[in-house]
């Protein structure tokens, strides 16, 4: 492990506002949710380079709590809400029904078909809203928390175990001990590989083979940060991955040889909740507490 030095530019929240939810699109742009003052719904910002929000469209729904952008360059927008929205790439929202209730739905997916997936764990199923509205249900016979999609393949995470769903068909892999909760915990790559977070001081590594490695993180001073407290993690372009843990608030950037590095974050951030790479290599970050976001790059 090598403690690394990046550098870390802060810039308000558009408006002053909430940060509600941060993700990227297929070419590595940035894009925000934002509450300004005392609105109740949401804006859509495209946030450049130099930390300026665009505002692009105001969402339908409120209460977004999480926010993704499909291969097909439509947004989804999560609320606790029983409804999903899509603004697609002309800026035309259209909101689905397809849930009882969404704030029971762990971890949410995206594919390159503009599909929307999701984990129903009081089901033990896959969801799949497809892009004309209509809905798929797959039983996979365990709770699933946390999912990722790539390609025509989904994979997910349940207790002891990785999934993986390819037209229709169910594999389950048992892994002895990994992270449960909600979070981000699996992320997809364009190369197809795919990354998880595992109990104990672990990252897993799923390669497009299917092939899964353990990497197991390195137990000095920061061993604490990484048992149980690592929050989220995104996939890189390179067969890398970005992680974020608490107590204190680290950025880890983990190659599938094993190579970390360690990024510690500045105290006036705060908790910090969203995280996602621009085309540059950039980490961009949400700190609702402080109503920032924050771009990171490594040095």
């Amino acid at each position: 492990m090598r403690l690394s030095q990046a550098r870390v530019v802060e810039w308000h929240s558009p408006g002053n506002g909430y940060p509600a939810a941060l993700t990227a699109d297929p070419t590595g742009g940035i894009w925000l949710a934002a509450y300004s003052g005392s609105a109740t719904f949401p804006g859509i910002f495209n946030v450049a380079t130099d930390g300026s929000a665009t505002l692009r469209y105001h969402a339908a729904l409120p209460q977004v709590r999480a926010l993704m952008m499909d291969g097909m360059h439509s947004l989804w927008l999560i609320s606790d809400q029983p409804v999903v929205e899509r603004i697609d790439a002309r800026g035309e929202s259209r909101r689905f029904s397809n849930f009882s209730s969404a704030s029971l739905i762990p971890d949410w997916a995206t594919d390159t078909q503009g599909d929307l997936w999701f984990v129903e764990p009081d089901q033990k199923s896959i969801g799949e809203l497809l892009r004309s509205g209509a809905g798929r249900h797959y039983r996979v016979g365990v709770s699933p928390d946390s999912i990722a999609v790539s390609g025509c393949c989904a994979r997910f995470m349940y207790d002891h175990g990785i999934g993986s769903l390819r037209d229709g068909a169910v594999k389950l892999y048992a892994i002895s001990s990994l992270s449960r909760g909600h979070g981000r915990w699996m992320a997809s790559s364009e190369s197809g590989d795919q990354w998880f977070l595992g109990d104990g001081g672990q990252v897993g590594h799923i390669a497009a083979s299917g092939a899964i490695h353990m990497i197991a993180l390195p137990m000095n001073r920061y061993a604490s940060t990484w048992r149980g407290s690592t929050v989220r993690i995104v996939a890189g372009r390179k067969h890398d991955a970005w992680f974020l843990a608490s107590a204190p608030w680290v950025i880890g950037h983990l190659r599938s040889n094993g190579q970390l590095n360690v990024y510690i974050l500045p105290d006036d951030l705060g908790a910090v909740q969203g995280m996602a790479l621009d085309g540059s290599g950039n980490v961009w970050l949400t700190a609702p507490g402080a109503r920032k976001i924050a771009r990171l790059t490594p040095r």
